[in-house]
Order: structure tokens, then sequence, then C-alpha cells
């Protein structure tokens, strides 16, 4: 049964002819370059898989094949896999995977040039003599472990950014059992040879949890260990050892009022004495160790200030280098002034290209008056017209009638006779 959750499987996994190819032989690459190429593509992939969700650092050639035995089979390409891996870096042999990484150029040139070669060359002749079992040999799944220790180094920032820890305390904090203790040692060599933490071993040994010091540092900025850092943590340790002891004295004091109060039921005056001298005793330490942790609070604080003035200053020189770059760009009030004064040249030349571009190509506005004033005198005429049938009609009537000339004789003087009329009249007519 493979060790993957089939919720975690990979599609062409699933699938029982592809599996099938899976686990055939690897043919050579030359004669068939396509299945070879997804062959070693997808066992790398479940490699990864295997190891992130079973939280696996490393593993050995024969581990896989139990880890991703099926149906009474076992993969029969896993040993080019792992020479593919190993070529391209995405695995290493544990054991070199667990040396630290020395610092000072003389170590380096020493152990690649001398150490190094030496010990290749002693354990290529042992692996031709004693002809071990390559399949047992391990390797550290160095994209799973890089993964991982980020993770690691994420959480112990939030809470514990550029202080000091022991292997031990990273363990308790994460409550990991003592059967974990390698895997942790793998995440936190990871970091260490990344830059991100600093290690210092207060004996020289084996990585135990008890003597390995380990500084967790700014995920953006590494600083190795120095000695403040390691009186930061003498006054942290002290502070808890007195804190301890003075709980402890508090409560022998405490015993010893309540045995003088039991010597005293029982008449027993003179122990009664000796119990309350022995308390006075015990609050005199009290308050001597008490001005100690005092001591050690202010001076941490001291300690706490300097190092937060430090990155203040830092923060304000990096401002000042920033200032200094950008006037360095030629940023002065003279090149300011002159900025403003071509920007103020652009916005009025921008302005007349706008007035030119609204100017009507023809002039007819001379046109639109007459027109407008026809318009106004139409409606003058309308309104002066306008009225009902009633009053306002006759009163316009007889105003039109007293703008009318009417040619009629005029009116005689003398009185005229019917006869005189008649013969007037029949004149008109002829």
């Amino acid at each position: 049964m493979v060790l993957i959750s089939t919720d975690n499987l990979p599609d062409f996994f699933k699938d029982e002819k592809r599996r099938n190819v899976l686990y055939a032989p690897l043919r050579s690459k030359t004669a068939n370059p396509n299945d070879w190429n997804f062959k070693i593509t997808s066992w790398k992939q479940l490699i990864n898989l295997y190891c992130s969700s079973n939280k696996t650092y490393y593993f050995s050639l024969e581990s896989l094949k139990v880890a991703f035995h099926d149906n009474g089979r076992t993969p029969s390409c896993l040993e080019e896999v792992l020479q593919n891996m190993s070529l391209n870096k995405e695995i290493e042999p544990l054991a070199v995977f667990m040396e630290k990484k020395p610092k000072t150029w003389a170590a380096w040139a020493t152990k690649s040039l001398i150490s190094t070669p030496l010990t290749w060359s002693l354990n290529k002749m042992k692996n031709i003599i004693l002809s071990p079992e390559l399949s047992k040999l391990e390797y550290a799944a160095l994209n799973i472990i890089h993964q991982e220790a980020d993770l690691l180094l994420n959480e112990l920032s939030s809470n514990h950014k550029n202080e000091i820890l022991t292997l031990e305390e990273i363990m308790k904090e994460k409550n990991l059992e003592i059967n974990k203790q390698k895997d942790v040692e793998i995440l936190i060599l990871s970091l260490y040879n990344r830059n991100k933490v600093d290690i210092l071993e207060t004996q020289t040994g084996s990585l135990r949890p008890e003597n390995l010091l380990i500084k967790v540092c700014d995920p953006n900025h590494f600083e190795p260990i120095s000695e403040v850092d390691l009186g930061i943590r003498t006054l942290k340790a002290n502070e808890k050892a007195l804190e301890k002891n003075i709980e402890f004295l508090t409560d022998s004091a405490n015993k010893c009022r309540e045995e003088a109060k039991s010597h005293l039921v029982r008449g027993q005056k003179q122990l009664a004495k000796a119990s309350l001298k022995k308390k006075h005793e015990i609050e005199k330490r009290i308050d001597k160790k008490t001005e100690t942790l005092c001591n050690i609070n202010i001076l941490w604080n001291k300690l706490h200030d300097a190092t937060l003035g430090e990155e203040v200053l830092d923060s304000y020189k990096n401002a000042v280098k920033a200032f200094e770059g950008t006037l360095k760009k030629g940023m002065n009030t003279d090149a300011i002034d002159d900025t403003m004064v071509k920007v103020a040249e652009m916005l009025e030349i921008q302005s007349d290209m706008e007035n030119a571009l609204g100017r009507p190509v023809i002039d007819v506005d001379e046109d639109l008056e007459k027109e407008l004033e026809d318009l106004l005198a139409e409606d003058k005429f309308n309104d002066e017209n306008k009225g009902s049938p009633g009053q306002d009609s006759d009163e316009s009537l007889i105003k039109a009638m007293e703008k009318m000339e009417l040619n009629l004789p005029s009116v005689p003087s003398s009185p005229i006779s019917i006869g005189d009329l008649s013969q007037n009249m029949s004149s008109q007519v002829n």
C-alpha cells in the first residue's frame, strides 16, 4: 500500500495503465526520451509528495521501495531517479548535509582542499573493498527541508526575533518528543547553511539540545551571535534562576511561619522563636535577591533601549542616505523653480491650443443675429395680437379701426332738403 493518502495522489498515479508504466523498468533515454522524461519527472513528484505529506526529511532507496510498495511489486527505476535528483542537487547524502558549513575562508579552504578530498578518497576505497549496501544510504530531501525550515523560522521570528534559544527550548515550544530531535536539527542546519540563523556550540561535539545555542535572525537580515546577545541570554537565565529561588525561599518563609504557629499551639515557645528567626533570615535573603533581580531588570531594560536606539539610528542613517541619493540626482530649489516655470509655459501653450481648436470654421454670427431679431419681432407681434374673442378682441379691433384712414365727405353746413339729397344721390350713381 502506497504511504500517501488517496486524496493527495496525482491523477496519473490513480490510472492503472499509467501506474503500470511507472513501475516498469526505465528504458534508455536515447531509445525513448518521452518515456524516460515522464518516469523521471513523475517519480520526483511522487517522492516529494511522500516527504511533504509524511513530514519526512530524509529517505533511502530501501525506505522508498517500502513506501511505494503496491500489490506485491516495487518501482524498478528508483535508483535511476535518485541518481538524477542527486545530479540536479535536489537531494544529497544526509551525512554530508549534517556537516556545518565553515564561515571563514581558511576553514573553508582546509575543508574543501584537504579534508573533503582525502575523506572522499578513503571512502571510495572503502566502498570498493567493502561494497556496502547503497540501498540503505540516506538522502536529504533538500526542497522539502528548506520549505519546512522557512515555516519554522517564520513561527519562531514572531515571538523570538533576534533572540537566542537552545534546541531543547525550540522542541518544547513546538511540543515535539525527543525522537523528533534529528528532524529539528535538520531544519536548523538548513537555516544555518542559508544564513538565516546562527549556531554556537557551548561545548565542542555533536549537536545536543543542551549545548547548542541558536539565534533566530530577522528573515531579511542575518546577524551572527554577538557578545551582547550572549550577555542578554545570561541575564535572562539569571533572572529565571532568581525568580525560582525567590519563589522557593518565599515558600520556606511561609512554612517557618506555620511552624511557629504550630509550636505556639503546643506551648513550645522557644521552638516558635527559632522558627521565626529562621523566617527572618530567609526574608533577608529574599530582600537581597529581590534587589539583585531588580538590578537585572534594569540592565535588561537598558540593553533593550540601547538596541532599540541603535535600530532607530540605523533607520535615520538610511533615511539620510536616501535623501542624499535624491539630491545627487539633481533635485534642488533651482531645478524645482525651473521645472515649475516650464510647467506654467506648457499649461499656457495647452490653453492656447484648446482655444484655437474651439474656434468655428465659418463666421455665421451676423446671419444668426439677424435671424434672432426677426424671431423676436415675430414673437412681439404675436403677443400684441394675441387674445380671446371677448373684450380683448374688441379693444384690439377698435385700436385697429382708429389707425385706419377713411375718405368721407365733409358735413354740410346748411340744411339739406330731400329733393337735393335725391338729386345728389342720383348724380353719384350716374
